[in-house]
């Protein structure tokens, strides 16, 4: 999370475990849904954005 914070200077970072898609919720500053999910996938993590 502390690398989503800096990345994209957020708010607020939280995932939903308890939600079967493990949900990432980012508030921020407006930017791109697929320049975070790109982010997140670097890091080693399977994102895509929600419908």
């Amino acid at each position: 999370m502390e690398a989503l914070t800096i990345r994209f200077d957020a708010m607020a970072c939280s995932v939903d475990l308890e939600d079967c898609d493990k949900v990432l919720r980012i508030e921020c500053r407006e930017v791109p849904e697929e320049t975070i999910s790109d982010f997140v996938q670097q890091l080693g993590y399977h994102c895509i954005p929600l419908e």
